[in-house]
């Protein structure tokens, strides 16, 4: 059973850091909203400032690079508050934390007989500017001018509906 496999023993990890852990022999314990039926492991952190940081999991050995794990991040206690679920593309989970603050990366198998030994990155990231509102890219619309054509639009969606 993996030392990690419950909040009163978690991991720790560090920004910048990989860790090898494993999901073998361990429990399934923690949820995000959903519940992936198999066994999973814990780790904790910090992060230095605030930014947008990812925890990405990849295999670890010969089994052709196939990770049948997912992470996902929580915030304060163990199983606290979940605010970044594993993505649909798998295997990385991206999101923002700020200093000071209590976050845990949980790794979770996906199915309820899939145990896997992975390597975890967890690492700062540059997101693009339009990450948040306050950098949204503006997107202008379109003009619409009729090409040979005698109807305006209001015409052309009043004979439509009719």
């Amino acid at each position: 059973i993996p030392s990690n496999d419950t909040c009163s023993m978690p991991g720790v990890i560090s920004v910048g850091q990989t860790a090898v852990g494993t999901t073998v022999g361990a429990s399934n314990d923690f949820t995000c909203g959903f519940n992936y039926p198999g066994p999973d492991v814990l780790y904790t952190f910090l992060v230095p400032t605030n930014g947008a940081y990812s925890a990405r999991v990849s295999a670890v050995g010969s089994d052709g690079g196939f990770v049948p794990l997912d992470p996902y991040i929580t915030q304060g206690t163990c199983d606290g508050g979940c605010i970044a679920a594993p993505s649909v593309t798998g295997q990385r989970v991206n999101f923002r934390a700020a200093p000071s603050t209590a976050y845990s990366v949980v790794v979770d198998s996906n199915s309820s007989n899939t145990t896997s030994t992975f390597a975890l990155t967890l690492q700062s990231i540059t997101p693009p500017p339009n990450d948040v509102c306050a950098g949204a890219t503006v997107i202008e619309s379109p003009v619409w001018t009729p090409i040979g054509s005698k109807f305006s639009i209001a015409q052309m969606i009043t004979t439509l509906s009719a």
